[in-house]
């Protein structure tokens, strides 16, 4: 399901391919002519016939998304404080916004997750450990992960 979120746009600089880029980006489905989930587009300027060079860039994004899961896995844990009510119960959620807030700290800024990648967030009611699965790439996965520890006053 993951390749459904992800595309590579060729042409994206022409009048067609940027109307195709906004519509993609903003979640249109043009097919079915309702709105759908955002969705995250690579735009390229090599020219498909170029089956080469298409190649090296599929290669590259590819690479990339490799790289940022070997950078995750070696980061170790990303640590959320947070306030802390009866039962050692957490005010509020842990947010997609916050996890890639701090996965980039946490990698400096080696790792730039998006709203538009698949990611997981747990239903995060208490304190403790946490797995968060992301989808970096239609064949890269990764998993973060997040301790969520009382925010000291």
């Amino acid at each position: 399901r993951a390749c459904e979120q992800c595309y590579l746009l060729y042409g994206s600089t022409g009048w067609i391919g940027g109307i195709c880029k906004k519509l993609l980006e903003e979640g249109g489905d043009w097919e079915k002519g309702r709105e759908g989930s955002p969705k995250e587009v690579h735009c390229s300027k090599v020219r498909l016939e170029n089956r080469g060079q298409m190649e090296e860039e599929l290669d590259r994004i590819k690479q990339e998304a490799v790289d940022a899961a070997e950078v995750i896995k070696s980061m170790g844990s990303v640590v959320l404080k947070r306030k802390v009510g009866a039962g050692n119960k957490i005010f509020g959620k842990v947010t997609h916004k916050q996890m890639m807030d701090e996965v980039a700290k946490k990698s400096d800024g080696k790792v730039k997750l998006t709203l538009k990648m698949k990611m997981d967030v747990p239903t995060v009611e208490g304190l403790g450990s946490y797995t968060v699965p992301v989808q970096l790439h239609p064949e890269v996965s990764a998993a973060i992960k997040l301790e969520v520890e009382e925010e000291k006053k």
